[in-house]
């Protein structure tokens, strides 16, 4: 009996897991691409998970929502914030300090 609880509990897990990862390096890619474009240098060369919830998107699918911070400097050397925000495989807002920035 706790095997048909527990292997699919694991299997849910494992794929959770898989996605998140996932997201992480889509989200660490776009923020060197858009440091470089932007002149700035990405510190520490990575990406932290902030925040991540259950929202619907515009067509009514229930998608995990996920909220990346980072930092980087600019030419005043001084460590600044920059924003990434997924909804499900969707990009939803990119913010380099407090300015949206449209990817390229």
């Amino acid at each position: 009996m706790a095997e048909t609880v527990f292997l699919p509990l694991l299997i849910l897990v494992a794929v959770v897991w898989y996605y998140q990862m996932r997201a992480r390096e889509r989200s660490l890619q776009l923020a060197r691409r858009v440091c470089d474009d932007m002149a700035c240098h990405l510190l520490d060369d990575t990406v932290a998970i902030c925040y991540m919830s259950l929202k619907r998107s515009p067509a009514g699918r229930l998608c995990m929502r996920r909220i990346y911070t980072f930092e980087f400097t600019d030419q005043t050397l001084w460590r600044r914030q920059g924003t990434i925000v997924y909804l499900g495989d969707h990009l939803e807002t990119l913010l380099l300090g407090d300015s949206p920035v449209i990817p390229s």
